[in-house]
């Protein structure tokens, strides 16, 4: 919230003016920020003060852009997010509120329909998951209770990136969050305390496989990664396999017996009505990218 007084305007001017000129010479640096999710998006007070920061970026350094992040839940045109030369949305369309299907594209070609001039960048997005909860397929999860299956999150961003990846007009976007963290008002997923929406785990050592959804989709290096490789532990017979990879073509075995050879275009390679045995059950999966043999395994449990 912005205080009305002359006090905290001068203080936050000559924040955000000293912010500049201590870090003008990094080159990492291409934006400056002047506000994120401000509640009062439409008073006086909170645009009269965006309007003076926006001012000292372009008096101090014309060269780099201004920046403002909307909240997902306030109008596109909130008077707050109009100051800048680029503006970023946080939404969460698949989370708390909306479907992850479509709502995000949707919205985006909107925007960019009604304000075809305006910049516009995803700076929010995402989901909860534990990697001690699992369910083939889940529904979406009620984000303040305890239930956050990993495979929803990746059901999820399987669904916003390529939604995101069809619509060039986004400049940016950006997945919240890379790591699971502190945050003590919350009390839900498998613990409290944790916004749980990394997609890695908070002590850096559980990639979820979300992670590698982004792997295969972004990185150069090969990727082969069997998905729910956790839930180790099965009631249900028929099941799912669902790999992620850069590969052209992946071939999964189950108990060393060929479930055939998959191709596909978006980087996810689906087995369906796989039907697990008592005991352990092994899953092989091997493909061959830029000339080299990967392989990934699994041990999943029925009973």
């Amino acid at each position: 919230m912005v205080t009305d007084s002359a006090a905290f305007t001068t203080s936050t001017q000559n924040q955000l003016r000293e912010l500049i000129r201590q870090n003008y010479n990094h080159p990492s640096i291409a934006f400056w920020g002047i506000g994120n999710e401000l509640l009062d998006y439409n008073g006086t007070a909170t645009n009269r003060l965006l309007t003076s920061l926006a001012d000292i970026i372009e008096a101090e350094d014309p060269d780099r852009l201004s920046a403002y992040a909307v909240r997902g839940e306030d109008p596109d045109n909130a008077q707050a997010g109009l100051h800048t030369r680029t503006t970023g949305f946080n939404k969460y369309y698949g989370w708390y509120y909306g479907s992850k299907d479509n709502d995000l594209g949707a919205w985006a070609d909107n925007l960019h329909a009604n304000s075809p001039s305006r910049r516009i960048a995803m700076s929010e997005y995402g989901v909860g998951a534990s990697t001690t909860q699992h369910a083939l397929n889940p529904p979406k999860p009620d984000p303040g209770g305890s239930w956050h299956p990993e495979e929803y999150q990746s059901l999820f961003h399987e669904a916003a990136w390529k939604q995101l990846a069809d619509r060039p007009f986004i400049w940016g976007t950006f997945v919240w969050a890379m790591f699971d963290f502190a945050s003590d008002g919350r009390n839900e997923g498998d613990r409290p305390g944790i916004n749980d929406k990394g997609l890695v785990t908070r002590d850096r050592q559980i990639r979820k496989d979300a992670f590698y959804w982004y792997k295969a989709n972004w990185a150069d290096a090969p990727t082969l990664y069997i998905t729910s490789r956790r839930w180790t532990r099965r009631t249900d017979a028929t099941t799912e396999l669902k790999v992620y990879s850069n590969a052209d073509r992946v071939t999964a075995t189950l108990n060393g017996a060929s479930l055939s050879t998959l191709s596909s275009s978006d980087h996810i390679f689906r087995w369906t009505d796989v039907t697990l045995r008592p005991g352990q059950n092994t899953v092989t999966v091997t493909a061959t990218i830029n000339g080299s043999t990967y392989t990934d395994s699994v041990n999943w449990t029925l009973g």
